[in-house]
């Protein structure tokens, strides 16, 4: 059936694009290309860290608390936690770095990006 929809399809002229090999890829399989640096959180995928000393720590915790909370987080959550687990409170600029590379704002939560976002 999808040869002869696909053949369909050329006959009548439309044309469908590329599509680059590593989109076929499934996680694990992508995992395991990118290596142990990733972290996959419900289909979204981050680095788990970017080699700074002053971020890194704070990303691992918050990629954690993004993969227990179904990729939604909300401000206090994120520094009481952060205080809990790392003592201490991260600053603002580690803060709004971390959540700004991994999350978008939607009004008083943070988002896991995925790729479109």
């Amino acid at each position: 059936r999808g040869a002869a929809a696909a053949a369909a399809a050329a006959a009548a002229g439309v044309t469908y694009p590329e599509v680059p090999l590593y989109a076929l890829l499934r996680e694990p399989e992508l995992l395991g290309v990118l290596g142990g640096n990733v972290v996959c959180i419900d289909g979204a995928c981050a680095l788990a860290s970017i080699g700074d000393v002053q971020l890194d720590p704070f990303r691992g915790f918050l990629l954690k608390m993004l993969a227990t909370r179904g990729r939604t987080v909300r401000r206090t959550d994120v520094m009481e936690g952060a205080v809990a687990a790392l003592g201490a409170a991260p600053s603002n600029s580690v803060y709004m770095r971390c959540l700004s590379d991994l999350c978008v704002s939607r009004g008083s939560t943070w988002v896991m990006k995925t790729g479109g976002s």
